[in-house]
């Protein structure tokens, strides 16, 4: 009875509506997939790969009042020192979770972060996406990101992260949260350039964005502290179940 009770707790946690479910190693299937760019026609993800570059990917919302900009600043600012070069040594790929999204928010969302980025001219490696709702729908669940509408405010709440994909589309890693070092983000195109997956850290971290979806930006100690918190508890359950049996055949 305790066992499974901790096991409807961990269930509960896991599929809660916003959140990431670590599909690390997956593949993309990018042909699959049917949105349009910022000129309005009509790509498949798999036109980014075809460069042999990996591949960085986000999903927002154009209209988004929050975690979508201050994911992408974070995107923006690890990206600033300008040694790896969109177009050049990756590509960044921007999906619109929001099927009501057009072209034309989405390029003037690529102008806008083009412009604060200071390299205007890595323009060909920058990509925003629109699509319906099914084909939004089917890749993000593909990927394990978990979101929902709120028709009380009229917005999306969804977790925040980057994607990393090698040349081959398997997903390489996942960067969780809204702030991303320049190491950390240079590390993880490099791994992901190797067509290797990202590392034990990050794949934890995955498991902490799995247990505790967020409603917008959430700060790292909260995750963390989740994530022990369940631990300690299975230890706890485990250790009085062992005690207990062992009263059992001491005394029975």
């Amino acid at each position: 009875m305790k066992w499974a009770l901790f096991g409807l707790f961990l269930f509960s946690f896991a599929q809660a509506e916003v959140s990431i479910q670590n599909r690390q190693g997956s593949v993309l299937n990018a042909s699959e997939y049917s949105f349009q760019d910022d000129l309005g026609v009509t790509v498949t993800p798999e036109l980014y790969f075809k460069s042999g570059r990996p591949v960085l990917m986000a999903f927002v919302y154009f209209e988004c009042p929050g975690a979508c900009t201050v994911l992408l600043n974070g995107m923006i600012q690890g990206l600033a020192p300008h040694i790896l070069i969109p177009g050049q040594d990756f590509e960044i790929v921007v999906i619109s979770i929001n099927p009501k999204d057009t072209p034309r928010l989405a390029a003037a969302k690529k102008k806008s972060y083009l412009k604060q980025y200071g390299r205007e001219d890595t323009a060909l490696g920058w990509h925003f996406l629109t699509g319906d709702e099914q084909t939004i729908g089917r890749l993000t669940h593909r990927l394990g990101f978990k979101f929902e509408y709120d028709s009380s405010s009229g917005q999306f709440n969804h977790p925040s992260a980057l994607f990393l994909f090698t040349p081959d589309q398997v997903l390489s890693s996942v960067l969780m949260g809204v702030s991303f070092p320049s190491v950390l983000l240079r590390t993880n195109l490099v791994i992901a350039q190797e067509k290797k997956l990202g590392t034990y850290l990050d794949r934890i971290n995955a498991v902490c964005y799995t247990f505790l979806p967020h409603f917008g930006p959430v700060d790292r100690p909260s995750r963390w502290a989740g994530l022990f918190g369940l631990i300690i508890f299975g230890l706890l359950l485990y250790r009085l179940v062992v005690l207990n049996s062992l009263r059992k055949k001491k005394f029975g």
